[in-house]
């Protein structure tokens, strides 16, 4: 190729970026983009985290006092109170696992019926009040 062909096409393909050559985009977002969340989603990000946080406490709660339950017992040698603490120990542990798990269960039953679905409840508060409560919140 000679140069004055290679520089034909550097100015060709300066020309299509326009005047300035290749410019990098200057807005971090898509133009047009919603980029603030607005306060139902925080809200229900929020909900959901605390949800979250609160089962995951009941399952290590559960470990914890059915380890505790289960070392009580072995160790209780012949001493039948103290094998009876540890059984009723671990029998409480067991019951409110299952009361957490079931309460999943019955809340979405009981949603299923009425039309709301409480699991999901994000959309619940978009069904309150559509779109973003606030514009900016900062």
């Amino acid at each position: 190729m000679t140069s004055i062909k290679i520089l034909t096409n550097l100015i060709q393909l300066t020309g299509q970026f326009g005047n300035d050559g290749f410019q990098p985009p200057t807005d971090a977002y898509t133009e047009g983009a919603d980029t603030n969340p607005g306060l139902i989603k925080i809200l229900a990000t929020g909900i959901s985290n605390v949800i979250g946080i609160l089962t995951t406490l009941a399952g290590l709660f559960f470990i914890l006092n059915f380890f505790l339950g289960a070392v009580g017992w072995i160790t209780a040698g012949d001493d039948t109170g103290k094998a009876e603490k540890a059984r009723t120990r671990i029998m409480n542990a067991v019951v409110g696992l299952v009361i957490v798990v079931a309460s999943y269960g019955v809340i979405g039953l009981i949603g299923s019926m009425i039309g709301i679905d409480f699991i999901n409840i994000g959309e619940i508060l978009e069904k309150i009040h559509p779109g973003n409560l606030v514009d900016g919140l900062g």
